[in-house]
């Protein structure tokens, strides 16, 4: 029989490694209506669901975690069993279909970024294993092509050895945008963790985050050291491609999962190759998304910000709370404002997504998330997934309001999101898999809409659908193939 304490190292399993793709995130595409993003981790803005409208598009989710008991007692729906596996919805025919191929290697939390020539660029991300004394995790350091014509992926970086200048999970990826400069085109990956990720009596041991950061270039193929780094190490954090083709950094954790997060920020500037600070947050945060309310569909002081929402505020080692905060970065002046109203629960790996047409138009959409609370010790540590969504209006008040919508069907946190265009659903917002976590101590947590949720008694919804002129969500009634949670996701061509 296992003991209480190591049932206890299970939970901080399931909790403490929780890396944004993303930032994430995390996730840019190439069509903008401006060129405005930010890093699910992932470099995410406008954040992975608030993707510029074309005439229909199918979305990958390409691999992710399929969930499983760790050391045959605790149900974890992260960093326990990696898959190769890749999914498609179609927009147009509003079903879920598994991709002509495979990944080259099991991942989850890769980044996925959506290049100027219609290909899907899936980078990193962590290659995790369940084993007889608990999970392992190891960040890759290679990168795959999706390409929707044929519905393969091959491996990236042919002109850098099929290899990415440093294994990255945690890291954001920023399609560059609107410099006029000759990064114009290309992605850049920034910090994350190199090493593994695994557990010990003490709970997670990880390697820790890095500062170094590097380019792919989508016209030849090939992965770049940057040559600046960042003015800290970071992992977990945000970020954001601004409208002159800078990007926003903000946040993340600077010693490893859980363990201290950050309220700092800088800028790079691809016309110099250089990182330099820039204002710091109200708070520190990591796990938190930004969405850049893209003045071409925002009106009013607020256009051109970007929202950061949500995020854990973590002081030391598993001691923090996730906050149901947020605060805007104004480009302009080079500083953070708080937000004066709260979301109505806190959140981490929450969607974010900016609503662009409709009667919530110029507004953004926050679903979902997770709890994540500790008291310094792997026993104290628990995770509650939420079923609660909010609208964030920018007009509302001087720095924006928000207001709770309809809840979700499904509790779901580390999500995969897009807004729809084209088919029957056009302008509504799609969720799919996550993680459906009970609070409890130690916390289970089950792959939303798989057979172990529905086991659990849970409404077991792979995928639903927000509609904005009702404000209800919708459960998909086309199955996924496998639901996942910590998938890398992006919009495709149909």
């Amino acid at each position: 029989m296992h003991s209480e304490k190591s049932i206890s190292l299970l939970l901080f399993l399931a909790t403490a490694m929780i890396p944004a793709v993303v930032n994430g995130g995390e996730l840019q595409g190439a069509r903008r209506a401006i060129s405005l993003a930010a890093a699910d981790t992932v470099a995410e803005s406008p954040a992975p669901g608030s993707r510029t409208s074309h005439d229909g598009f199918a979305m990958l989710i390409a691999g992710g975690d399929i969930g499983g008991n760790v050391l045959h007692l605790v149900p974890n729906a992260m960093f326990v069993t990696s898959t190769d596996g890749a999914q498609i919805y179609d927009s147009v025919a509003g079903r879920f279909r598994q991709t002509a191929g495979r990944l080259h290697d099991s991942r989850e939390t890769a980044t996925a970024t959506l290049l100027p020539n219609g290909k899907v660029l899936i980078a990193g991300g962590l290659r995790c294993s369940n084993g007889i004394l608990g999970s392992h995790c190891t960040a890759l350091d290679t990168a795959e092509l999706y390409d929707p014509a044929t519905g393969r992926f091959t491996l990236a970086g042919t002109g850098s050895g099929s290899k990415m200048t440093a294994a990255r999970a945690g890291h954001s990826a920023t399609l560059i945008h609107g410099c006029n400069c000759p990064a114009d085109g290309k992605v850049l990956l920034v910090g994350g963790i190199s090493g593994t990720v695994k557990t010990s009596f003490r709970g997670i041991v990880s390697s820790p985050p890095v500062d170094t950061a590097e380019f792919y270039d989508p016209a030849i193929d090939t992965f770049v050291a940057a040559t600046a780094k960042m003015k800290e190490r970071r992992e977990n954090h945000c970020a954001a491609l601004l409208a002159d083709g800078r990007v926003l950094i903000a946040g993340g954790d600077d010693t490893g999962f859980f363990e201290h997060a950050l309220a700092t920020a800088e800028i790079y500037d691809p016309r110099t190759g250089s990182f330099a600070p820039t204002g710091r947050m109200e708070i520190v945060r990591e796990l938190a998304r930004a969405t850049v309310l893209d003045p071409a569909i925002v009106k009013g002081a607020l256009a051109g910000d970007v929202l950061v929402s949500g995020g854990l505020v973590a002081g030391a080692r598993l001691a923090g709370d996730s906050s149901a905060t947020a605060e805007l970065f104004d480009p302009r002046a080079g500083r953070f404002i708080q937000v004066g109203s709260r979301m109505s629960s806190p959140r981490i790996r929450h969607s974010s997504v900016l609503l662009n047409s409709g009667p919530l138009a110029g507004q953004v959409l926050i679903a979902g998330g997770i709890q994540l609370r500790g008291d310094g010790t792997a026993r104290g540590v628990r995770q509650t997934s939420q079923t609660t969504a909010d609208i964030f209006d920018p007009s509302g008040g001087g720095s924006g309001d928000f207001r709770p919508t309809g809840e979700l069907n499904e509790a779901r946190g580390g999500h995969a999101f897009a807004l729809l265009s084209g088919g029957p659903n056009s302008g509504e917002v799609l969720v799919a898999g996550g993680e459906n976590c009970d609070g409890k101590s130690p916390s289970f947590c089950y792959v939303a809409g798989s057979s172990q949720d529905q086991s659990a008694r849970n409404p077991g919804v792979a995928a639903e659908l927000f509609d904005p002129t009702t404000g209800a969500w919708t459960p998909v009634r086309a199955a996924m193939p496998v639901p996942v949670s910590a998938a890398s996701y992006e919009a495709v061509s149909p």
